[in-house]
């Protein structure tokens, strides 16, 4: 009767710490999952009060476009497809651009120009097709190529195929490339998903690029007729 005893209680004893250790393991990826941004930024040069920048903007887009942290992923890769077949009205009809220039303000000059340099361009015809009669200057926002941003990149992209990939066609360009690298990282040629988008590294690329389009096809729009 005695050994019975001293059984049950060692088997609850140890049920007890085995459940114990399920929690804390639990906690810690929870964890872990909730500093996947500030782990991939500590890779970078960006100063603290820079990497809080970066995070708000991050943090900005995804509210605009995530209805639920339990769909996340479905509907993060909804947003990123639809933008790809449908083109950039979806990003104009979801994210408002005076609420996102006023995040823009909001951040540090420096982390401004670590990510960003302005670009003077023309406009040839307006967003939605029509000629001008003369060609309209205007201004936008480019890739800087030699900022703390686009170091990152090159560091994230030693062993990252797909992320050297799209580096390689910022730098070729010399800006944001065409959608289509962007949407590689996610997706497969068939358009099956096949990037993990709780990936910090992603979360802040796609945040990044599509908060630019916004910004200079908003730009280009105002240009008129």
């Amino acid at each position: 009767m005695g050994n019975l005893l001293a059984f049950k209680i060692s088997y609850i004893y140890h049920m007890k710490k085995f459940l114990y250790i399920l929690i804390l393991c639990s906690l810690f990826f929870s964890c872990n999952n909730n500093k996947t941004l500030t782990d991939v930024l500590n890779k970078s040069e960006f100063t603290n009060s820079e990497k809080q920048d970066i995070i708000k903007m991050v943090e900005f887009f995804e509210s605009k476009i995530i209805s639920s942290e339990a769909n996340f992923k479905k509907d993060y890769e909804a947003f990123v497809k639809s933008v790809y077949q449908n083109g950039y009205e979806v990003i104009l009809n979801i994210i408002d651009i005076n609420k996102q220039r006023k995040l823009i303000k909001s951040i540090s000059n420096s982390t401004f120009n670590e990510i960003w340099e302005i670009s003077k361009s023309r406009a040839y015809m307006s967003y939605s097709g029509v000629k001008f009669e003369e060609p309209i200057p205007y201004e936008s926002l480019s890739v800087n190529t030699k900022g703390k941003y686009v170091k990152l990149l090159q560091k994230l992209s030693k062993g990252n195929k797909k992320i050297e990939h799209y580096t390689n066609a910022v730098l070729n360009s010399g800006d944001f490339p065409l959608f289509q690298y962007a949407f590689n990282l996610m997706f497969d040629s068939y358009g099956n998903a096949s990037g993990d988008i709780s990936n910090g590294e992603l979360r802040i690329i796609f945040a990044l690029e599509l908060l630019t389009i916004n910004e200079n096809t908003n730009r280009h729009i105002s240009l008129g007729e």
